[in-house]
């Protein structure tokens, strides 16, 4: 080994090499103290509750027929028969074998559903191979504590030869003298545990093989960077001899510039600063150049765009200063330079000499420009007695004074209609030192308050002291009556994204230039024959100035009284104010209501000034916005009319896709659509069949209840309806039977297919009184089987889309409240949301049909729903509320019950995922097709099957967090 490399190896080895061995050793050992023990104490915890809560479920059927018994609808006898009939056929497990038995208190074995021998005997004598009467600690543990465990000997399910460890739970029902209990096998625990640390060991084995084959390809890519790294810094030497040798060699005064910092500079520029190298070595760029004067260029203002790489390397003319504070005139020629990895400049510098009548000429034709202008330009002194000392004729105008004698004699302060602006304006200037367009309120001369922009800058004299307030100054009382219209129309605009996110030059057409010199009477006919509202105004082909608007004409021209044949530079709106032609829409609309104006020039692809876009032009744009569709939906009065709307629903869903919207602005505009379409056929059918005769909700479930619905989507609804006594309850479900019916038939010919499933509000099963809802929803918290959950989980997104609120709310609280007292319901719903796979085999290949005509396709629905169950579950099992899965994800991260990091994983496998499922569905409607959401793998690109096989590994592993933290296993 070179002796650089061995000298730089030493601390790779220190900070690398050892503490990957200690994390090594660290992560073998809290395997074996720490992971596997808890592992095993966790499992067994788990799988006691497991049955204790199984217990109780079946308990709960004892208590159903005691209950009948009580009410004297069954005898004891019968009551008894049929619960034995019910418990004898009860099975769980994943072999379907495990059971629960019955005795009575003496103890008498009622059944059991594997030793029928021991039915109807007494065990108070019966013993496992220890010797332990296990029925009679049965009953002395209830006898105890009414319920508990106990650990014995039995044998192996339904293998009478094979006797193994168990623990079981049991609990005892006193109404009938009974025990009730079932139990776990500890050789399936320790099953589990063995095969947890062989998968343990084996993974720890390749992990440890990964991170030594990675050690050895860092170490051997370490030594080639070294190497790279000793030979780049040679060239860099190299490099900067070069450089160094130029400059010294030049015959004008140069420097080079890394960093910000002066590298080199010859004995040119030395001399024509004054100072010796090692002096200039120490200086900072800013010490070179002026300060910002009234009269004088900044250069330092002018080269830290070109520093910063906003603008080209260029050529400028600005001053210096000399070690003896002499200024001088000079051209500055800049270049850019790469050294290494730093970017730089080399500078020439070239003397000028001073031109007096260009500098006074330059001086006329600014005072020429201010006198012309339309704004104010003013300067003040400062404090608070501050008074004008220079204006222009324009601020004279603006403030109603005659004469500069007037207004110089005033203070500024008085002009101020508000005390707190004035000390505003003064707090800014003070901390600032510039304010720039603040919208105040002036009293004129002649008492009438106008609105105006003020930009103001202190300026410095050549110590470095403020002495001056420099300001300009623009009547916008009438651009604020305008703001306000234009203010109530960005309400609208705000909901149409469609509109908003276009081009704008979708919206500009080529717009005629007019010279400099034009008069205004010509520039009047220009725009009039060409019947437009506003004419750009050149100083030359490449050099437009400003712009003339209908509105310039009326006020500044006729209002005015001024002469026709006035030159239109005098009136025109100047500096112009302009925006790329590949600025959106919402993006022209922000800047006019930022300068309070209605007219934008438009710069085209070429950097010239080509058209003009105006406000009102805009307006009348748009065609497709979510408010038209949503208007002609609640003004429809047929089924008709709102089929009508909802078909412009694609369009518009097509536009904000291809302007890059986001998925859920896109699924909250179908959602918004959707809901009104809902809201008004339930209008629609309750005119038809009169007034409901009580009170009822109806709600939206599964995708529409999540408000993420795309444009493939079904109809999954349900009413529920006040609570009635029964005389009353057959005439109030038929009326709501037949509303549904009305309902769910106009949503299917209005393009919400009926749902497979039949989950339908016109289904009797689904409309049905707030007391049977909620016995619905207890019924399945506490069933013990995971697939009498299957196609019930939508039930737990719904939402109101017409009625009572309240009902709602209160069905809402019954039910999380009902599944904080049972932990097995999250055992099942995991197991129930755990039967949706990602579509990807064990190579992580992307899994397709093989049969009907979506053979060779997934689909993508089903590929999104692990990531809707994780969303459901974790936010159901921490009390969170929320129906839509980004809302869902968004509380479970503030509730500090997902880390941030599975939050942004999450939120970008289901924004990629539902981006994906759009795109197909629009392609599908532009090809005339009907919207699916069956996918085929072979028409996307590498990078998109790259993708999805990602984003489908990903959400396996959150599988694997709902089955480990609320079923202990692993999937």
């Amino acid at each position: 080994m070179e002796p650089g490399l061995k000298q730089n190896f030493r601390p790779f080895f220190i900070k690398i090499v050892v503490p990957t061995v200690l994390a090594i050793t660290l992560f073998i050992v809290s395997i074996y103290t720490i992971i596997l023990p808890n592992f095993e104490k966790n499992m067994l915890d788990r799988k006691r509750e497991m049955i204790k809560e199984l217990t109780n479920s079946a308990w709960s059927i004892l208590h159903e027929y005691q209950t009948e018994e009580k009410a004297g609808n069954l005898t004891r006898e019968q009551a008894q028969h049929e619960a034995i009939s019910r418990i004898e056929y009860l099975r769980y497990g994943e072999e379907d074998k495990d059971y629960f038995w019955i005795t009575d208190m003496h103890p008498n074995m009622i059944v059991h559903p594997y030793r029928p021998d021991l039915n109807g005997k007494d065990l108070r004598d019966f013993q496992d191979p220890k010797g332990k009467r296990l029925f009679v600690e049965f009953v002395n543990e209830v006898k105890k504590n009414e319920r508990g465990y106990v650990d014995y000997e039995w044998q192996w399910k339904d293998d009478s030869t094979k006797i193994v460890p168990k623990l079981s739970y049991v609990r005892g029902f006193e109404p009938w003298g009974w025990i009730i209990g079932t139990g776990i096998y500890i050789e399936d625990v320790k099953e589990e545990i063995s095969a947890m640390e062989s998968r343990m060991i084996n993974i720890s084995l390749l992990i440890i093989s990964a991170i030594v084959v990675i050690l050895l390809f860092i170490i051997i890519q370490s030594l080639r960077i070294e190497k790279r790294r000793l030979k780049a810094e040679e060239e860099l030497k190299k490099s900067r001899e070069r450089y160094k040798k130029l400059i010294e060699a030049s015959t004008e005064g140069s420097m080079m510039i890394l960093k910000g910092d002066f590298i080199y500079s010859n004995k040119v520029l030395l001399d024509m600063l004054g100072y010796s190298r090692e002096e200039f070595i120490k200086l900072y760029l800013n010490d070179l150049f002026l300060k910002e004067d009234f009269e004088d260029n900044n250069g330092i203002k002018f080269f830290k765009p070109i520093s910063s790489g906003e603008k080209e390397a260029t050529e400028f003319i600005t001053k210096l200063i000399r070690k003896d504070k002499i200024q001088i005139d000079v051209e500055l020629t800049t270049s850019k330079v790469t050294i290494g990895n730093d970017n730089g400049f080399i500078m020439v510098v070239k003397k000028l000499d001073k031109n007096k009548q260009e500098l006074n000429a330059s001086r006329s034709k600014y005072q020429s420009l201010t006198a012309n202008l339309e704004m104010g330009v003013f300067r003040t002194t400062l404090g608070r007695t501050g008074r004008f000392i220079e204006t222009n004729p324009a601020t004279l105008k603006i403030l109603g004074f005659s004469s500069n004698e007037e207004l110089f004699n005033t203070n500024i302060f008085d002009l101020f209609v508000d005390k707190n602006s004035r000390n505003e304006i003064m707090t800014l200037l003070s901390k600032e030192k510039t304010i720039k367009n603040k919208i105040i309120k002036l009293r004129k001369n002649d008492g009438v308050i106008i609105s105006v922009a003020l930009s103001a800058v202190l300026t410095e004299d050549e110590n470095g002291e403020f002495i001056y307030c420099d300001g300009v100054i623009q009547d916008i009382t009438e651009q604020q009556k305008f703001l306000e219209k234009q203010e109530d129309l960005m309400v609208e605009l705000q909901t149409s994204l469609l509109f908003l996110n276009q081009p704008v030059k979708n919206f500009t057409h080529e717009t005629p230039h007019c010279d400099f010199n034009t008069s205004i009477k010509n520039a009047a006919m220009i725009m009039s024959k060409h019947k437009i509202s506003a004419l750009l105004v050149d100083v030359d082909k490449d050099n437009t100035a400003g712009l003339i608007t209908d509105y310039d004409l009326k006020e500044r021209v006729i209002a005015a009284g001024v002469n026709e044949q006035e030159q239109v530079y005098k009136i025109m709106s100047s500096p112009l104010i302009s925006i790329p032609e590949s600025s959106l829409v919402f993006e022209a609309i922000l800047k006019m209501q930022e300068k309070s104006i209605r007219h934008l020039a438009v710069i085209d692809s070429t950097g010239r000034i080509a058209s003009v876009v105006n406000f009102e032009e805009l307006m009348q744009a748009q065609t497709y916005s979510l408010s038209i569709i949503i208007h002609e939906v609640q003004n429809a009065s047929t089924v008709a009319e709102i089929q009508n709307a909802r078909e412009k629903l694609p369009q518009l869903i097509n536009s904000l896709l291809s302007s890059g919207a986001n998925t859920q602005n896109i699924t909250r505009i179908i959602t918004a659509v959707t809901d009104a379409i809902n809201y008004k056929l339930i209008e629609l059918a309750i005119e038809e069949l009169g007034p409901p005769p009580v009170k009822f909700a109806f709600i939206v479930l599964g995708s529409e209840g999540r408000e993420e619905q795309t444009l493939a989507t079904d109809q999954d609804n349900a009413i529920i309806y006040e609570d009635v006594d029964t005389a009353q309850s057959e005439q109030v479900n038929q009326y709501f039977l037949e509303l549904s019916t009305k309902v769910c038939n106009w949503l299917d010919q209005t393009g919400y297919n009926f749902c497979v499933g039949d989950i339908m509000a016109k289904n009797p099963r689904w409309c049905q009184p707030l007391t049977k809802w909620k016995k619905y929803f207890a019924d399945w918290i506490v069933v013990p089987d995971a697939k009498a959950l299957i196609g019930i989980s939508i039930f737990f997104d719904f939402r109101l889309i017409y009625g009572e609120q309240t009902f709602v709310d209160e069905l809402n609280k019954f039910v999380h409240e009902d599944m904080e007292k049972t932990d097995i319901f999250y055992y099942n719903f995991a197991q129930n949301a755990l039967q949706f796979k990602p579509p990807v085999d064990f190579f992580g290949n992307i899994r397709t049909r093989n049969i009907n005509e979506y053979s060779g396709a997934f689909d993508i629905k089903d590929a999104i729903v692990p990531l809707v169950s994780f969303a459901r579950i974790y936010s159901l099992k921490n009390g969170i509320r929320e129906t839509n899965t980004i809302r869902r994800l968004k509380n479970l991260l503030n509730s500090q019950a997902i880390t941030k990091e599975d939050f942004e994983e999450l939120l970008v496998a289901y924004n990629y995922l539902m981006l994906m499922r759009f795109n197909h569905q629009i392609k599908l409607i532009n090809e005339n097709k009907k919207a699916d959401n069956y996918i085929i793998p072979k028409k996307l690109t590498e990078i998109e099957q790259s993708m999805l096989k990602k984003t489908f590994s990903r959400i396996a592993d959150f599988q694997k967090k709902i089955s480990m933290k609320f079923t202990g296993k692993t999937v």
